[in-house]
């Protein structure tokens, strides 16, 4: 017999992301605000 197998192995990546310091923000924000108020936060993934 001849012939190619191509064989997949399935990897599971498990991922937590915590939130935190929830802050109330005004009824008119726009977006280019909330955009600027995000740029300045650290977001921090964990992986499992």
């Amino acid at each position: 017999m001849k012939g190619k197998a191509l064989l997949f192995k399935t990897i599971n990546v498990q991922q937590t992301e915590t939130r935190s310091d929830f802050q109330p923000v005004a009824d008119d924000l726009t977006l280019t605000q909330a955009a600027d108020i995000l740029s300045g936060q650290i977001v921090v993934a964990e992986n499992r």
